[in-house]
């Protein structure tokens, strides 16, 4: 900016600072003007505190605590000031922190430590710095979104049936897939305990919980579904992109895609023969027909809709049963195993746990072998919280171009006016990130929907964001820097050769051309040349 003004023919320039920098702005301000520099100090000590740092892990697990750190800064305190800080999880006051008032230029740093947040999928924590007479608030409520429960990319187990596939079932897949696994067993209407060696089993969860991390799973397994699914689920399920579904009766047959009558009772023999399939190489060499017999099998019809993995025969010479469906669409990959019982090869020593770890190994592999991206993914902020004054960034998989984000604000207390609604076209880079314009802060509900979608129908996509309303503006103390006049800098590229006016910012020059080239035109003319 300094060398803008001395091209355009300033002698001298007036700074006018709060001098809220740091010195190195000072000394390169010194050393790179073109011109001489008043310096002016505008503004003055305030008394203020603000929120510096604010750190909490982004995931916890179900139960943990939470630890974090906190920082305050201010100026206009006296020594026996002091400062309340209100912690809030959600919307619910948790603790009042009294801390010193910080002195000017330094911080104040106090521990934080939570009790086990509510499984709720993702909760906002805040923290509110509050003393008589601050003069300025935007700095005084920094927030961040703790995930609670599983982490992105991992295995979820819902069981609607009491079973021992479950156990066995979900520490093979995490095994295999070397991804962290949670498992849920139905207690009743909405209500669900949790399962697992690592667990604390036998918790409550609440059925939004388990609706929460469907879509964060990278493989969702659904046992026991027979006749009748909740809502949640069903939606859940046809949305994902690799689901195992271990059903119990013909509804949940259907939810998988594939047709079925009612399971038929007996003692069902896998056949050694394998089918060609991706499973098959997992099975190779393993004497099947020696393992613990399958029951409760469900006749599918003549198109099973995928790919048979595996044959079952109640005798030798009986005819063959699909008891594993692999389907696959554009959309997700399934695995459908329309027999139970395969626990029982696992619940012995012997190559019976051998086999069951092939199988369910191969059958993880395939589900998983699809690359990230494709449709059935969620859009989804890049983070729930996003910096003030910067585009909305958002992850759009594969098939969502063109979907309309709306953002409708969250009206919080003390708001004195909400920030509009946002509608917007998501259109994402190579990358599959699409950007907003900058948008007011505040808490934001948000949904995807197609826009030639109905209006009655459940959104693609919903959740919340918050931009961020804290900014940093008094987190640095002014320097101590007296109203002076600094020279133009030693090594500064001057204006001109004494410092003065460029010739380029003369208007002299420009009429000398002007009236050269109307001349030569006037010239030309007059000996008839064109």
């Amino acid at each position: 900016g300094l060398l803008r003004l001395a091209e355009t023919g300033a002698d001298s320039v007036v700074v006018l600072s709060t001098f809220r920098r740091s010195q190195e702005w000072l000394a390169e301000l010194t050393r790179e003007s073109p011109v001489p520099v008043r310096l002016q100090r505008i503004g003055g000590e305030t008394r203020n505190v603000g929120i510096g740092e604010f750190s909490l892990p982004s995931f916890v697990s179900v139960g943990d605590e939470v630890e974090g750190q906190l920082s305050l800064f201010g100026e206009g305190g006296a020594p026996s000031d002091s400062v309340g800080v209100e912690l809030r999880v959600g919307a619910e006051l948790f603790e009042i922190l009294r801390v010193p008032f910080p002195a000017p230029g330094s911080e104040v740093s106090v521990p934080i430590l939570l009790p086990p947040l509510p499984d709720t999928g993702v909760v906002r924590v805040s923290a509110t710095a509050t003393v008589e007479g601050d003069a300025f608030g935007i700095d005084d409520v920094r927030a961040r979104w703790v995930r609670v429960g599983q982490e992105e990319g991992g295995v979820l187990l819902v069981s609607l049936l009491p079973d021992w596939e479950p156990r066995y079932l979900l520490p093979i897949l995490e095994a295999v897939t070397g991804l962290d696994g949670e498992g849920f067993l139905a207690a009743g209407e909405e209500r669900f305990l949790q399962m697992g060696i690592e667990a604390e089993e036998g918790r409550v969860v609440e059925a939004g919980a388990i609706r929460d991390r469907l879509p964060r799973a990278r493989l969702l397994v659904v046992h026991g579904g027979g006749e009748m699914l909740p809502d949640w689920l069903e939606t859940g399920v046809r949305e994902h992109p690799a689901v195992i579904h271990l059903p119990t009766g013909s509804a949940g047959a259907e939810l998988a895609g594939v047709s079925a009558e009612g399971a038929l009772d007996g003692a069902w023999t896998p056949d050694s023969e394998l089918p060609a399939s991706p499973v098959s190489p997992f099975l190779s060499g393993l004497d099947l027909g020696a393992l613990p017999p399958l029951s409760g099998i469900l006749p599918v019809g003549d198109d099973p809709g995928g790919t048979i993995a595996l044959w079952a025969r109640e005798t030798p010479d009986g005819e063959g049963i699909p008891a594993l469906v692999l389907r696959e669409d554009p959309a997700a990959r399934i695995a459908v195993a329309t027999a139970r019982g395969f626990w029982r090869w696992t619940s012995r020593e012997g190559g019976g746990r051998e086999a069951y770890r092939a199988l369910w190994g191969g059958v993880a592999s395939w589900l998983l072998a699809q690359p990230r991206g494709v449709e059935g993914e969620q859009v989804r902020p890049v983070s729930e919280l996003q910096p003030r004054g910067e585009p909305l960034r958002w992850e759009v998989p594969t098939g969502m171009d063109g979907a309309l984000l709306t953002l409708v604000p969250v009206e919080e207390e003390g708001d004195e006016e909400a920030p509009p609604t946002v509608r917007a076209a998501l259109e994402p880079d190579e990358a599959g990130i699409a950007t907003l314009p900058v948008t007011a802060p505040g808490i934001y509900s948000f949904e995807v929907r197609f826009p030639d979608a109905d209006p009655e129908e459940p959104a693609l996509t919903h959740g919340f964001v918050e931009v961020e309303r804290w900014a940093p503006s008094l987190r640095r103390s002014p320097l101590a820097v007296p109203d002076s006049m600094i020279p133009s800098g030693e090594g500064a590229v001057r204006a001109g050769p004494a410092g003065g006016r460029p010739l380029r910012t003369h208007p002299l020059p420009y009429v000398l051309i002007l009236l050269l080239l109307s001349a030569e035109w006037f010239g030309r003319r007059r000996v008839g040349l064109r």
